[in-house]
């Protein structure tokens, strides 16, 4: 094995198939179903305490109707560490920095956008206006800004004023 291999976080044993889940290894969004593996608890609980029990949950689905909750990783896995964070700390942490130099485009791909918030690429679609899309060079590019806004809007406890900061 090479030593650049043996460097890789939450990399599994060597051999070891399936089972145990292991953490993700860089501060994302979750789906129901991952969150809901993690804590032992069947997704219909976890659905029932997004507004609830946790903080960092944005509803990243298109339609009045639809939701399609995404959870911050960070919060699944150590709820204590998130406590006294605000909208713009998480956001940071959860959205790269793409700027290397002055003037470079501050902003994510398509492909990007779908990993992140972990959508098909037809709701990606659905929500170009509203993510603030545009074409650069023959690609679909979401600005920075349009993502920070987007997940400000979608963010489940929006109105609460202690966390907006």
């Amino acid at each position: 094995m090479s030593p650049l291999v043996a460097q890789l976080p939450n990399r599994p044993p060597a051999g070891a198939r399936g089972g145990n889940l292991t953490a993700p290894p860089r501060s994302c969004l979750l789906r129901v179903p991952t969150v809901a593996d993690l804590r032992g608890v069947p997704e219909k609980r976890i659905v029932e305490q997004a507004d609830t029990q946790y903080t960092w949950v944005w509803n990243v689905g298109t339609g009045a109707h639809r939701r399609a909750l995404r959870f911050w990783s960070q919060e699944v896995l150590n709820p204590g560490a998130t406590a006294g964070l605000c909208v713009s700390q998480v956001i940071e942490r959860l959205v790269p920095r793409t700027v290397l130099l002055p003037g470079q485009f501050d902003g994510l791909r398509c492909e990007q956008v779908i990993a992140l918030l972990r959508i098909h690429r037809s709701i990606l679609q659905e929500l170009r206006a509203e993510l603030g899309a545009i074409e650069q060079y023959g690609t679909l590019c979401i600005p920075r800004a349009g993502l920070e806004n987007f997940l400000r809007r979608r963010w489940l406890l929006a109105d609460v004023p202690r966390l907006k900061a």
